[in-house]
């Protein structure tokens, strides 16, 4: 908004950034190797663990050498406790009833635009 001149710096519109403990994950999957990460997660079997452990870690090994990162390899621990969040995701009712709702399907995640940031008058908040 502009008042007496006066634009707004960028820092000063901008949404606050919100520390999320639970959004951090040492390994990223980039858009290459993302579906075939959650793919070996969602998976993930007690009886077979190793496909999903070894999937997921022939994916870290192929990260590390892109990136230069040397990430190291999970455990079958790591792995269980990742499909049981997907789990936990999957299964949110929040969640189910949305996607019914939209004809979204969350097993990559749930994506899309954010819709316009306005107020009563059509415009938009910028501070």
């Amino acid at each position: 908004m502009v008042e007496n001149g006066y634009h707004s710096t960028q820092s000063e519109r901008s949404i606050c950034y919100i520390e999320n403990e639970y959004a951090r994950n040492t390994y990223y999957f980039d858009k290459t190797y993302y579906k075939d990460a959650i793919d070996a997660i969602k998976n993930f079997s007690i009886d077979h663990p190793e496909y999903s452990v070894n999937k997921i870690n022939s994916i870290i090994d192929k990260l590390n050498i892109k990136n230069g990162t040397n990430n190291p390899h999970i455990t079958e621990n790591v792995i269980a406790n990742w499909y049981s969040q997907y789990k936990a995701f999957q299964s949110n009712p929040e969640l189910v009833a949305l996607c019914k709702e939209k004809e979204i399907d969350s097993i990559y995640g749930v994506m899309g635009e954010a819709a316009p940031w306005e107020n009563n008058y059509g415009w938009c908040e910028t501070n």
